[in-house]
């Protein structure tokens, strides 16, 4: 809170809210002068001499000691003026204590039009109980809050119109989640109110309005699958939900994309997390496998988690992380090992053939096999002492705390072959260089 003393922390915040709701919400009840010199009037001080601007602490000082009077001698306010205080305290991020005197004021908030109550509203359930008591339509307000979509964003109204309006109908401020444009800080990021409306959609049809709608651009999937993958429970739902609209005849050709960028990060997971993470991705590909029918899109989400499943196989070398990786394949592996099968062409066997004569002639082994590797497909995965972005699929990060993006210097090649990587190539933070 930016009139609290500097260097007082996020959740010491949070705290002082909660605390001073409690408050309100205590003497809104009718403790009146019991309040004076008790544990009430205690938790009041404590969060009064926090707060260092002096006009927002009169207006902290001018509402305890009007709350701290019997109901009948408390001072009556118009609508006007009580519906600017909870804006005050709404934007000083005092957003619990804000909701609570808002609900405590309802009643009287019910002759406020629209648009003031978007200035003030703390969260969707105050707007409900303003919507309440003003008996406004609810497609006529559905109406005024798609007119300015990007005005609408930047008020509770967004989210008021996720959680209860048709999805086809917030497609527009759908995308203002999805394109992560920042918000008021005392509300909800993009992802954390997009991921509380989807967990609350049991029927998964805000989700699937998103699958099917031809965005623009595929970041706007990218972002979707991002909130999907930031929270458990939203991931569990999704991936139980996803295999009946995949057998669908009509499904969207982003969704194979949708389900790449849900595990896009799975080989950086460790743990728990990888453990759930990879159990997931072998469940959607088992829940797709055991549909009725198959769509057209059932072919790419198998290939991408196939494809990530030999990504988790040839990266993951340590046996603890091992144990706790999940993985569904098919039998039918080309890399695996079969007595009597040739598993090289001849033009393979004769590089290697190559590389005996190179040893008996003196060459190093590392001379040999990087020819070889070469010779039979291989692409080594940068050059020592290169300088690259560092990709947790191509990179393996040997000091730890690199995140995607960060300047990386290469310690030691890796190997791929196609696209798919067979040893990451060890890679470093620069001396001198700093996280992004």
């Amino acid at each position: 809170m930016a009139e609290m003393a500097k260097g007082t922390s996020s959740r010491v915040a949070d705290e002082l809210d909660r605390k001073l709701a409690a408050v309100f919400k205590s003497l809104l009840k009718g403790l009146g002068e019991r309040a004076k010199g008790g544990r009430v009037e205690k938790d009041f001080r404590d969060v009064r001499e926090r707060v260092v601007d002096a006009a927002f602490g009169n207006l902290l000082e001018a509402l305890f000691d009007d709350f701290n009077l019997p109901l009948a001698r408390r001072r009556q306010r118009d609508a006007e003026e009580s519906i600017e205080c909870v804006r005050e305290l709404r934007d000083r991020s005092f957003v619990e204590t804000a909701a609570s005197l808002f609900i405590a004021w309802r009643e009287m908030f019910g002759s406020v039009n629209l648009e003031r109550v978007l200035s003030a509203a703390p969260d969707v359930a105050c707007f409900d109980a303003w919507m309440k008591a003003a008996k406004a339509p609810v497609q006529e307000i559905e109406k005024q809050l798609l007119t300015e979509p990007a005005a609408t964003y930047a008020t509770v109204g967004a989210d008021w119109m996720l959680a209860r309006s048709k999805p086809e109908q917030v497609l527009p401020l759908l995308e203002l989640f999805l394109t992560r444009q920042s918000r008021p800080t005392f509300f909800c990021p993009w992802c954390e109110a997009l991921v509380a409306a989807l967990k609350k959609d049991k029927h998964c049809a805000l989700l699937t309005a998103a699958l099917r709608h031809p965005w623009p651009a595929e970041d706007r999937i990218a972002a979707l699958a991002e909130a999907v993958r930031s929270n458990r429970t939203l991931l569990r739902m999704t991936v139980d939900f996803l295999p009946a609209m995949i057998a669908q005849k009509d499904t969207n050709p982003a969704l194979a994309g949708f389900v790449g960028e849900i595990f896009r990060v799975v080989i950086t997971t460790e743990g728990a997390e990888r453990e759930f993470v990879t159990a997931a991705m072998a469940r959607l590909g088992t829940g797709v496998l055991m549909a009725d029918r198959q769509g057209p899109q059932a072919g790419p989400v198998l290939e991408v988690v196939s494809k990530t499943t030999r990504q988790l196989r040839n990266l993951t070398k340590d046996e603890t992380i091992q144990a706790r990786t999940w993985a569904l394949e098919n039998l039918r592996r080309e890399d695996e090992p079969t007595d009597g099968r040739l598993h090289v062409t001849p033009e393979g066997a004769r590089h290697l053939a190559l590389a005996f004569e190179k040893a008996a002639q003196g060459f190093t082994a590392k001379d040999i096999l990087t020819v070889t590797a070469r010779n039979l497909g291989l692409t080594p995965i940068g050059k020592l002492g290169e300088t690259v972005s560092f990709n947790p699929l191509r990179h393996e990060d040997t000091e730890g705390g690199l995140v995607p993006g960060d300047s990386v210097r290469i310690d030691e090649a890796g190997w791929a072959i196609g696209q798919d990587a067979l040893i990451r190539a060890k890679v470093k933070q620069p001396q001198g260089g700093s996280h992004v």
